[in-house]
């Protein structure tokens, strides 16, 4: 019987022994700095209620990003996995449904600086992490989510362990034992999204730390099962219902580097669920190019895929983590603002009155066409009826997508206002984006500069 534990892990190992190219090394470098502005923003975020987490983990030598703290490798890969996830900014797949960068950049972080890896290294297995995480979401999907469970949690576990066991150049057997305790590792809740619950960015901190516990675990060489992902009582046993192989083993990322996986993530212009981003963009053009008031507006319908409403059409909204997920909240307040950023999810607009009265006019529909074309497409189509006018426009692949991509100009502007945000300095925030830029040829000194992004005078988490 064919054993999909080694066959994977046979391809991951093949992906990984392509050459980093220029362009590899690029998209590597801003998926970084990308998660490095959303992990001190979280930090800025969390930071009361992150304090029990600190007085309780050990010290060491990583940081959390975004603050003085240097805390034990395991500790800190948690916390800047949790403040990563915190904003709804950080990268995703649409069709894999989860967010790779949390778990497998904050997994790798932590072990590099306490483990001797190079800049080449870690590119290797940034991408190797990306391959995994994405592969497996693509394997076990839709159904992993109609079973309740958070890929990002699951997937983002065993992709994390894979990002260190490539990174540090692991045997095939010690792979396969990292493979084993990431599959046993891996969880996460869907209903973590739900009601007021500031939950979810818990299962992506937890996914990184369990990810470097278990490649420290296939270091070590424990010896697991046979076929720990396919085996009757294995990973896709317990996680789906059907498999995908195809997506799983495909074998197009050796000959073709352009279609690594990680070149197909999307990336974040607005701090909301990816399922609201369609409607949010609709909203702010049909807003910007007509002109409209909030006070002019009738009703707003959002017509959009099955699986963008379940669990996101709630317009009873008692905390910004439900904001975030709230498709209605996030219509309002990009009506409201025109904007859609980290101030507009916060306490000064969460009872705000005018986001409130708009919220209630906002009805969301499934549309049968989007929900067949999802997940290749997760559109939406949004009109919106004042006294005098009906007003409707269709977006098929929101902004950040592969197809309508963040340039570089514009994810180098989003880091910069994500560590204004957080109250760190100008020339500390421009040494960083000069040393991300390099981390392939100068490691130790990106490495470093990361640990200098913190806010001037902060004495304490």
């Amino acid at each position: 019987m064919p054993n999909l534990t080694i066959e994977f892990a046979d391809l991951i190992i093949k992906v990984s022994q392509n050459k980093i190219t220029d362009e590899v090394a690029e998209c590597v470098t801003y998926k970084v700095l990308d998660y490095i502005g959303c992990a001190a923003a979280g930090t800025s975020i969390n930071s009361q209620k992150m304090k029990i987490l600190v007085d309780n983990s050990g010290q060491g030598n990583v940081p959390v990003i975004g603050s003085v703290i240097k805390l034990n490798n395991l500790s800190a890969a948690l916390m800047n996995g949790i403040n990563a996830h915190k904003t709804e900014l950080d990268d995703g797949h649409r069709i894999a449904m989860l967010h790779p960068g949390v778990p497998v950049i904050s997994a790798l972080l932590s072990y590099a600086y306490t483990n001797k890896i190079n800049g080449y290294d870690f590119v290797r297995g940034i991408v190797a992490g990306y391959e995994t995480t994405v592969r497996l979401g693509e394997a076990i999907q839709p159904g992993h989510k109609l079973k309740g469970f958070h890929a990002t949690g699951s997937c983002g576990t065993i992709g994390a362990a894979v990002s260190i066991a490539i990174a540090a150049h692991y045997s095939q057997e010690q792979l396969l034992s990292t493979l084993s305790a990431a599959s046993t590792s891996a969880c996460g809740l869907l209903e973590m999204i739900d009601d007021d619950s500031e939950i979810k960015p818990y299962n992506a901190g937890r996914a990184a730390l369990d990810g470097l516990a278990s490649a420290l675990i296939g270091k070590a060489n424990f010896i697991g099962p046979k076929d720990p992902l396919g085996g009757k009582r294995g990973f896709f046993a317990g996680y789906c219902e059907n498999i995908n192989t195809e997506n799983l083993l495909s074998n197009e990322t050796l000959w073709n580097k352009s279609k690594l996986k990680i070149f197909s993530c999307y990336q974040k212009p607005f701090a909301a669920c990816r399922h609201c981003h369609a409607p949010i963009e609709a909203i702010l053009q049909l807003r910007n190019k007509h002109k409209i008031k909030a006070s002019e507006v009738k009703k707003i319908t959002i017509k959009t895929y099955k699986l963008a409403i379940l669990g996101h059409e709630s317009a009873e909204i008692n905390s910004i983590s439900a904001a975030k997920m709230s498709i209605p909240f996030s219509v309002a307040i990009a009506f409201v603002t025109g904007r859609a950023n980290l101030d507009e999810f916060s306490e000064r607009y969460l009872f705000h009155s005018e986001v409130k009265d708009l919220m209630k006019k906002v009805f969301i529909v499934e549309s049968p066409e989007l929900t067949i074309a999802s997940p290749d497409k997760r559109g939406a189509i949004v009109e919106v009826l004042t006294e005098k006018d009906i007003f409707s426009i269709t977006v098929d692949y929101p902004l950040g997508e592969p197809e309508n991509p963040l340039t570089s100009t514009l994810l180098i502007q989003k880091f910069k206002e994500l560590c204004e945000f957080s109250g760190i300095e100008k020339k500390i925030i421009s040494s960083v984006i000069l040393h991300t830029a390099n981390l392939k040829n100068d490691f130790e000194l990106f490495l470093e500069s990361l640990s200098s992004l913190r806010r001037v005078y902060e004495t304490n988490y």
